[in-house]
């Protein structure tokens, strides 16, 4: 399942210490490079706005909230998340769906 993941920095985060942020910075970098090696994390996408977005290739969403668990940012920030299907995956089931309903019309 594909999941678009938005995450918003809360208040806490811009009291950190920059040490700290840095810190928090080098394990997120790392915790991203070893999900993109398994495969999980497909895009990361950074927004002026305290806004970062993610694509994430997860079997279910209790995979998915654990591997949040496991995010270094995680006390620092709101999650939420939305299931979608990329455009092939939709052609597909549209022509699952919609190719026994041609035959049934051509009959």
């Amino acid at each position: 399942m594909n999941f678009l993941m938005t995450i918003t920095y809360k208040d806490s985060w811009a009291n950190l210490p920059s040490e700290k942020r840095a810190e928090l910075v080098k394990a997120t970098v790392a915790f991203h490079d070893k999900y993109r090696k398994t495969g999980n994390l497909k895009e990361t996408l950074t927004f002026a706005n305290a806004k970062l977005m993610s694509i994430w290739n997860v079997a279910s969403l209790e995979e998915l909230l654990s591997l949040m668990g496991e995010h270094p940012y995680s006390y620092y920030v709101d999650y939420s998340s939305e299931p979608f299907l990329d455009h092939q995956e939709v052609i597909k089931l549209i022509n699952k769906y919609y190719a026994p309903v041609k035959k049934t019309a051509k009959s």
